[in-house]
């Protein structure tokens, strides 16, 4: 579902046949809304492959699965407040991929002490973390292919309503002001 997405989405927005039309405000609303099946399927997922009887398992797979559905859901709440349409072309192929990796790289035994509640923040504070920061580089991509198509003329039109590329680096900075927040907590809930 995420990789027919992603298709969509680079024909829609990236490609020299994507147009915009004049119904923008509510096909906005279905795209956000065709997000919503494949992040509910990847999280029944992920629950099924985190979730032991036995504790947590967090090998590599789930982590990476993990901080990618974050970022899909971060980036779709997010981009009900401002308008990054470029960057579903960009998000929905990186979680189609990191959906199959805790089959590639499972998780072999359930970690230890996964039941306090310092690990389970520390745990959530890291994923945020890392999500934003998945984003924020996400984001760089699209500025600079952004940049390139406006130097060299052939941006299309479905790109031309992004925002100016001022107010894309103000966001960014946001981004990666809260990711580094976050990752501090990180650290300081590791000690703990």
């Amino acid at each position: 579902l995420y990789a027919a997405l992603a298709f969509y989405f680079w024909r829609r927005h990236w490609s020299a046949t994507g147009a915009a039309d004049a119904e923008g405000v509510s096909r906005r609303g279905v795209e956000h809304a065709a997000l919503l099946a494949p992040l509910a399927l990847h999280t029944w997922l992920l629950a099924g492959s985190l979730f032991g009887s036995d504790g947590l398992y967090l090998g590599v797979g789930n982590a990476i699965s993990l901080i990618l559905w974050l970022t899909v859901l971060i980036y779709g709440s997010g981009s009900l407040f401002y308008r990054l349409d470029g960057l579903h072309a960009l998000v929905t192929p990186a979680a189609a991929v990191a959906v199959m990796l805790p089959v590639v790289f499972p998780a072999t035994r359930a970690l230890a002490n996964t039941e306090t509640l310092a690990f389970k923040a520390h745990l959530l504070i890291a994923m945020l973390a890392y999500s934003l920061f998945t984003i924020a580089s996400l984001h760089v991509m699209l500025m600079a292919i952004i940049e390139r198509r406006l130097h060299a003329g052939a941006l299309p039109p479905s790109l031309r309503s992004m925002p100016p590329l001022l107010t894309m680096e103000t966001l960014l900075f946001r981004i990666i002001a809260a990711g580094f927040v976050l990752l501090t907590l990180t650290i300081a809930s590791g000690v703990l």
